[in-house]
């Protein structure tokens, strides 16, 4: 039992790791984006949580706990009733070393109905129901990420009215969060994350302190449109703009993608552009990418328009001025 609910769990997760199918937010380091917290599912109906140290898999379907980190996950128990916290809850469902772990049913202290779905510890995972206790009726039914509204599910009111169905992200409406407009003033506190659809700089954001010299919009995959003002991204060395299903558009203003404090051309500074079918236009202000050496545009084929602006000025100021590889193929 044991080896093959580990095959099982190396099986999803490796397929986890490769879909589109996941809702997570970011962080940011120096050599990119990376996956901070979040839910992503599989066709066969398993549901994993994450971060960066901890991973929970279910089988919704079969209301089955794959995985909970180090767990030894099979040797939960069933039907099993205990109490929880110390407002006199309890839990009723699978446990494993006096605490839940697995499918059940939360109750209050007066024996109302709470929660029901996927628990470890004292936290809600992947997928349940909250209910109004009072009423017995649902609040929420759909997926979680570590006790919060997260991925696809739906909200109901106390009459049990639909409030809202879609996609949530920690805690919140994603069709809230799906156009990300960073400024000077928010740009410190911005929340990254996969569902964002448009990526709006203003002027000078994402430039000094910005803490990422790679570019790499990899785990963005909704991602449709990426238009920013003038000086931005001023210390990132490499864009790489791959496999990218949903872009559609590329605007920046001036001076993009160029360090001021720099003043040579460098091999360390690349553009990769590859494998974007919807992309259709990509247009860049004066001096963007003005010390990369490299420049690769492959496989769009939806692409009608490349613009490189330039302005009058004593230097030339069109983009990539020292580029010596400059490549673009047709798929």
């Amino acid at each position: 039992m044991c080896s093959t609910v580990n095959e099982l769990s190396k099986l999803l997760f490796n397929k986890i790791k490769t879909t589109d199918n996941q809702l997570c937010t970011l962080s940011l380091g120096s050599d990119g984006y990376k996956l901070k917290k979040g839910i992503s599912a599989t066709s066969e109906g398993a549901l994993m949580n994450f971060n960066r140290s901890d991973i929970i898999i279910v089988d919704t379907k079969q209301k089955l706990l794959l995985k909970a980190n180090d767990l030894e996950v099979q040797y939960v128990l069933h039907n099993e009733v205990i109490p929880v916290g110390t407002k006199g809850c309890k839990w009723e469902g699978d446990v494993l070393d006096s605490i839940p772990c697995g499918w059940g049913f939360l109750y209050n202290a007066e024996g109302r109905l709470m929660y029901e779905g996927f628990r470890v510890g004292d936290t809600n995972v992947c997928h349940g129901r909250y209910y109004y206790s009072d009423l017995g009726i649902v609040s929420y039914d759909g997926q979680i990420c570590y006790g919060k509204r997260w991925g696809t599910g739906t909200q109901y009111n106390q009459k049990g009215g639909i409030l809202y169905s879609g996609e949530w992200i920690n805690d919140c409406r994603l069709d809230k969060k799906k156009k990300l407009v960073i400024t000077k003033e928010n740009e410190v506190d911005v929340s990254w994350h996969s569902g964002i659809e448009e990526l709006i700089l203003e002027e000078n954001c994402c430039s000094r302190g910005f803490p990422c010299s790679t570019l790499d919009l990899r785990f963005m995959p909704r991602l449709r449109i990426i238009k920013t003002k003038d000086y931005c991204f001023s210390n990132v060395k490499v864009v790489n703009l791959v496999g990218m299903k949903n872009l559609e558009s590329i605007e920046t203003g001036m001076m993009c993608f160029t360090t001021v404090m720099v003043n040579r051309a460098s091999p360390d500074n690349r553009f990769y552009l590859k494998d974007c079918p919807k992309l259709k236009v990509l247009s860049l202000g004066p001096l963007c990418c003005e010390y990369y050496t490299v420049c690769e545009m492959e496989n769009l084929p939806s692409l009608e328009k490349i613009e490189m602006k330039g302005e009058t000025a004593p230097r030339n100021c069109i983009s990539f001025p020292y580029t010596k590889s400059f490549e673009l193929k047709s798929g």
